[in-house]
């Protein structure tokens, strides 16, 4: 049964670094495009939540995919895209290197009818539910990791690698921090604030 404790299919949601600080870094997109590695759309954490490029929804990972039906809940392990509302783009990674950590890089490719596999993630839980499974839900404020199905590599955060006027100078995201993929390098636990969930109705 659903309840307003799942986040489901179909929901618009702001993905953050879990902080107790005031000042939370969000995923984060425009229509900048990188100058090198992959020209693709920019993505990044930042701490502006007064910007509106920071919603994204949660879609299938395929369109003949059942699994992901509007407003159901979404188990822990289940396979998803998430697509940028602002300029339709889907959240991205491949073996193209990032511009400071050096791992792989994340962006924002396709749009409507243009998405590949390479815009696949696995939804892992690990916060109340110590781990979980496919039988558990993922649930609202839990803590969980975004990997990337292809290259195998989880979505990743780290102070270290924050854009400076040193690194990158007069560009439009001095002070966002890289997103990235990697193995486990930096921060790869993240949740969901201030989302607009989408419910079934049961009758």
């Amino acid at each position: 049964m659903t309840t307003e404790k799942h986040v489901t299919c179909g929901s618009a949601i702001k993905i953050a670094i879990p902080s107790k600080s005031k000042s939370k870094f969000y995923l984060h997109s425009n229509h900048q495009n990188w100058s090198s590695g992959s020209g693709q759309q920019i993505v990044t954490f930042n701490s502006d939540l007064e910007l509106l490029p920071l919603w994204m929804v949660i879609e299938p990972y395929s369109k003949d995919s059942k699994a992901c039906m509007t407003g159901t809940p979404l188990k822990c392990n289940d396979i998803i895209r998430l697509v940028h509302v602002a300029t339709d783009k889907y959240l991205h990674s491949h073996h193209v290197q990032a511009n400071l950590s050096r791992e792989q890089e994340v962006s924002g490719f396709g749009g409507e009818n243009e998405s590949d596999e390479s815009d696949n993630w696995k939804v892992e839980c690990i916060g109340n539910q110590g781990g979980g499974d496919n039988t558990q839900y993922w649930l609202r404020n839990e803590r969980i990791r975004l990997k990337h199905v292809i290259t195998q590599k989880y979505l990743s955060v780290s102070s270290s690698h924050t854009y400076t006027d040193q690194n990158c100078p007069h560009c439009p995201i001095v002070g966002h921090r890289e997103a990235y993929t990697s193995s486990g390098s930096g921060n790869t636990v993240f949740k969901v604030e201030d989302a607009v969930h989408l419910y079934t109705i049961e009758s």
